[in-house]
């Protein structure tokens, strides 16, 4: 496994077994993915990390059959208006803040809850 593990990620997008569902993994939020394995590897150990990795692919599966299954991110920015936000099953510090698409999700952030997280998907701007 590569130090951030996203060789445990290789079925996220079109092209893996979940192609009928879309998931979207942007930038930002593989940085929050990668950022959040070091820690919990460092922490708690590489099983604990581990089963962070099985639990974010387990919950972006469900999102992305279900993408209207979290609360909308309530925000007066237009922009933010669209994200709708959900807990990594099994980690419910971690929130998924993420779009609906039509055929799956777009994964903006992975961001703690204790961390400034308006700041961090825009809101407080």
């Amino acid at each position: 496994m590569d130090p951030a593990g996203y060789g445990r990620h290789s079925r996220i997008g079109p092209g893996g077994p979940l192609n009928r569902h879309t998931i979207v993994v942007r930038t930002a939020a593989r940085r929050d993915i990668e950022r959040h394995y070091r820690w919990l590897a460092e922490q708690a150990g590489f099983d604990t990390a581990d089963r962070f990795l099985d639990a974010v692919d387990r919950t972006f599966a469900v999102l992305a059959e279900n993408p209207r299954i979290g609360p909308r991110f309530v925000s007066t920015h237009a922009r933010l208006g669209s994200l709708h936000k959900w807990k990594v099953d099994g980690f419910p510090n971690l929130l998924i803040f993420y779009e609906s698409r039509s055929n799956g999700i777009s994964v903006a952030r992975v961001i703690h809850a204790a961390q400034d997280w308006w700041s961090l998907t825009g809101a407080a701007e």
